[in-house]
């Protein structure tokens, strides 16, 4: 009897609706009001935060080229695969450089000097040709400059000209032999050219040091003109009317999204606040005045100024704000009337709305107490099928509008399970797949105790080691000897995993041709050229131990080389030598060492860089130093205990179980 006194839902939910419509009218009204400057700014702040931001990581894949390429090389110069002891050998060198020119579009320039201070440089022009320059100290006091063809030979039998060249004074060469750490971006000049108007631009300078650290074997230089990076802002959106500009910390110009204004006139460097472009410089004055601006939570600079248009811009500015990367400034420029447009028509269209809502609200109540219970009940039907595991089960929209939504959304996010669950049961497929591809087990190597690991960062990996058993040819070369291979591909995760099988595969066709490890590393290099992309590669280390443990052979494709510790001697050592990686150069020739091993105890690890390269959570990395008080620490130990220990430290080190990059480690010691 009680429930027969309560009104009907056809009464109240119209009544309910009614007043709930009018209340959020008035309360959003007011919102309005009071509130439209303060949401506003904040939403102007994320707006061009985010804009900076996308710049930021645009400038860092921009910078991220030189750097690599630098280290590539300053690495291939330090063991030896690069020689830059003549300025014959700089010349044979035009090719490679040239290649490299090629792979990064980014990159204006790629230059070496070494010891003798002999200089020679590739530089990209703005036609997309390429030229030559070469400066031999002592024998001339002139840089000549000669045009390129295609496979980077000279061409013709004259220079295209010529000028007064002393590597000392350049500013790279101050820059590599001043910076700490001889790593250093060097600050924006005026690069030698034979042109009229030369071109300004910086680069990346790396000082390499010769075998006693006292003097320097040579300096390597990777950069890009103003120009090349200016092209490159311009392709990043910010907004219809909205710029973006880079200032290193003299306050010039380093690069201008705006095609039209220029970041360098006629070879000198401009001031950002004396630019041509008006709003250009009136932004690069607001951020420079302290009185001006402030600080968000998210650490970008705001700033804005007004011209005599009555046009108001806002002006987000951030550091680079890496450790490896130049003391730059990067600056977004954006109209209010950008900002706000879709503001202002999202309010308009809320004002509409409500006072539609309003005035249809009370016709619409009693079908929505009609309409609203069973849409409700039929997704709650549909949804528990669903949990109880029929992901067949389908949303049928029914209803209203917001019912009809609700059950798409929904029938989506049951079609992205779906999809989801079949990527991981393709993922885990895939992961058995390369787990099947790693040896199962270590092999039986009369003499000592051998144990081997590898832990992927993602379900696959670009990581790789094995014992390949089925060698015939290469091992009875050396009266039954044991192969030993670990490798790294870049990256990881299913393209890394693939380059990893074909890789494997090549090696293993490859060992029954005979040959040693230089020659085996000389033709899967061939293979893999034509199949690894560009930008990938992959490093491997191949050793060959004796059967009687007297020593082993070795060879390198810009893979660190093994260390060996003997605890007779409380010695470690690791041999120099090596090639560049996998999959870059076609004609690159390996060569196959020889190395001794110590006394029993003695311990031989090879690992992938994801093992020194572990990163505590203040971003230090874990580094071989450690490794090596590791080894030493736990010599006494077996080889599976000590990889056991190598694992926990970086787990602890790192502070989590997940690596961020590929973790791979060979561990063989002598009984």
């Amino acid at each position: 009897m009680a429930l027969r006194k309560r009104l009907s839902v056809a009464v109240t939910y119209p009544a309910w609706m009614l007043a709930l419509v009018l209340g959020v009218a008035l309360l959003l009204g007011g919102l309005a009001v009071s509130g439209t400057r303060r949401t506003s700014a904040d939403l102007l702040d994320r707006i061009t935060d985010q804009a900076t931001e996308r710049m930021r990581q645009a400038v860092l894949s921009t910078l991220a080229g030189p750097r690599r390429i630098g280290e590539m090389n300053a690495s291939s110069i330090a063991i030896g695969a690069l020689d830059v002891s003549t300025f014959a050998a700089l010349k044979k060198l035009v090719p490679q450089f040239l290649i490299q020119l090629r792979s990064f579009p980014g990159v204006s320039a790629i230059l070496v000097c070494n010891e003798r201070r002999d200089t020679m440089w590739v530089e990209r022009l703005e036609d997309g040709r390429a030229k030559v320059a070469l400066y031999e100290q002592g024998a001339e006091t002139e840089c000549y400059e000669w045009m390129l063809d295609a496979q980077g030979r000279i061409v013709g039998s004259t220079p295209i000209g010529s000028y007064p060249y002393e590597p000392k004074s350049r500013p790279w060469y101050i820059t590599a032999s001043s910076a700490e750490g001889g790593r250093g971006w060097s600050p924006l000049y005026l690069w030698a050219t034979t042109a009229d108007i030369p071109v300004v631009g910086c680069g990346r300078s790396i000082l390499v040091l010769d075998d006693n650290e006292q003097g320097h074997s040579a300096v390597v230089d990777v950069g890009f003109t103003v120009e090349a990076l200016s092209r490159q802002l311009q392709d990043i959106g910010i907004s219809p009317n909205g710029d973006v500009f880079i200032i290193d910390n003299n306050g010039y110009l380093v690069a201008i999204g705006d095609g039209s204004t220029l970041a360098a006139k006629a070879g000198k460097m401009i001031p950002a606040i004396h630019s041509g472009n008006r709003i250009i410089a009136e932004a690069a004055l607001s951020i420079t005045d302290p009185d001006q601006g402030y600080d968000d939570v998210r650490g970008f600079h705001h700033a804005s100024f007004t011209l005599d248009s009555g046009e108001s811009y806002q002006v987000n500015s951030e550091k680079v704000g890496v450790s490896w990367g130049p003391d730059w400034t990067l600056v977004t420029v954006i109209p209010e009337s950008d900002l706000l447009s879709g503001v202002r028509v999202v309010q308009d269209r809320l004002i509409y709305t409500g006072l539609a809502v309003l005035a249809i609200a009370g016709f619409a109540g009693l079908f929505l107490a009609r309409s609203i219970a069973n849409p409700i009940l039929e997704l709650r039907k549909t949804a528990d099928r669903i949990i109880a595991g029929d992901l067949d089960a389908k949303f049928i929209p029914r209803g209203g509008r917001e019912f009809a939504e609700l059950s798409l959304d929904l029938e989506s996010l049951t079609t992205a399970m779906q999809e989801r669950l079949e990527m991981r049961a393709a993922l885990s497929v895939a992961m058995e797949v390369q787990q099947h591809l790693l040896p199962g087990e270590t092999p039986d190597l009369d003499g000592f105790d051998v144990a081997a690991l590898s832990i992927f960062s993602d379900e696959t990996g670009g990581d790789y080691y094995d014992f390949p058993s089925d060698a015939e040819s290469i091992s009875k070369e050396s009266g039954g000897t044991t192969l030993v291979a670990i490798g790294d591909v870049t990256g990881h995760g299913i393209g890394a995993a693939l380059i990893m099988a074909s890789a494997r595969s090549a090696l293993r066709t490859r060992l029954s041709g005979g040959g040693n490890i230089g020659e085996v590393l000389t033709d899967v290099n061939r293979i893999l050229v034509g199949d690894v992309p560009n930008g990938r590669f992959m490093t491997l280390l191949m050793m060959r131990i004796d059967r009687d443990g007297s020593g082993y052979c070795w060879g390198s494709a810009g893979h660190d080389p093994p260390i060996q510790y003997d605890p007779t001697t409380d010695e470690f050592m690791e041999p120099d030598g090596g090639g560049v990686p996998l999959g870059i150069i076609q004609s690159e020739t390996y060569h196959e060492y020889r190395s001794e091993f110590g006394g029993p105890g003695s311990i031989l690890f090879a690992a992938t860089d994801g093992v020194w390269e572990t990163a505590s959570p203040g971003k230090e990395l874990y580094g071989k130093m450690r490794l090596r008080e590791l080894l030493k620490r736990h010599a006494a130990e077996s080889a599976e205990a000590i990889a056991k220990h190598i694992v926990k430290e970086l787990n602890d080190y790192r502070q989590s179980e997940r690596p961020l990059d590929d973790v791979t480690l060979v561990v063989l010691k002598r009984l």
